[in-house]
């Protein structure tokens, strides 16, 4: 079942064009990734399918509904969780703070529940974030901020979650581990996930399928281990 489909998208900043006729689909349950060079139009993807930008051109459909003319905050309240490039944090709330913000689509009646069992599942996702719970986010390292940010994300209970970039700037050793815990989300609660990286090797060793995205229009898609034999590298990752 298709959860999510982008169909023939052009998408602007202004009078610069970003996105070209760009289609693609994600079925409920799937890990897919959208791979590319930094200015490639991953960010932009993920901005158009949350709202943030309206397309000149094409539709996003998700659960088979027209959502291209949504709000972003009504977009999100359908279910859709977008973690930003740089995490975007609130550096001056605390982290217990910061994932309350998280909890705003939630329904008023049931939120004091849902807000206690979304927590319960991201401090055994993230011990680090009880531990740090009383800590301001600006104060946290990169690893941690990261995640924060896909805690913040979790609050909302989301059907599908699009996270954007979650290996910039994060030490080495937390890479594989923030990937496991995406992974798990995805085997053990049944989130959707899509993932935009330019680190092709860490994504593909989670995604069950991919495209990779060059100078604005999708230029290759296929399963994991076809993008992993392809020459993705040298010829849309810019090296």
């Amino acid at each position: 079942m298709k959860l999510m489909e982008l169909e023939n998208i052009d998408a602007y900043y202004g009078n610069a064009q970003a996105l070209y006729d760009v289609s693609l689909y994600i079925e409920k349950g799937e890990i897919v990734t959208l791979l590319g060079a930094n200015g490639a139009g991953k960010s932009t993807t993920l901005m158009t399918i949350s709202g943030l930008i309206k397309p000149k051109k094409g539709k996003v459909f998700y659960e088979e509904k027209n959502i291209t003319k949504l709000t972003p905050h009504v977009i999100a309240a359908q279910g859709i969780a977008h973690v930003p490039e740089g995490r975007r944090i609130f550096g001056s709330l605390t982290v217990e703070e910061n994932l309350n913000m998280g909890a705003f689509t939630l329904d008023k009646k049931e939120k004091g529940d849902d807000i206690a069992e979304s927590k319960e599942l991201i401090f055994s996702l993230f011990p680090r974030l009880k531990e740090r719970i009383n800590q301001e986010g600006a104060t946290l390292s990169g690893g941690e901020q990261q995640m924060l940010a896909i805690g913040r994300a979790l609050m909302m209970q989301p059907k599908i979650l699009l996270l954007d970039e979650p290996s910039m700037g994060i030490a080495p050793v937390l890479i594989n581990q923030i990937f496991e815990k995406i992974e798990e989300l995805n085997k053990k609660q049944g989130i959707t996930i899509f993932l935009v990286e330019q680190n092709a090797n860490v994504a593909l060793q989670i995604a069950d399928r991919g495209y990779c995205i060059k100078d604005g229009e999708i230029v290759f898609e296929g399963g994991a281990e076809k993008l992993k034999s392809a020459d993705i590298a040298s010829e849309y990752l810019g090296g």
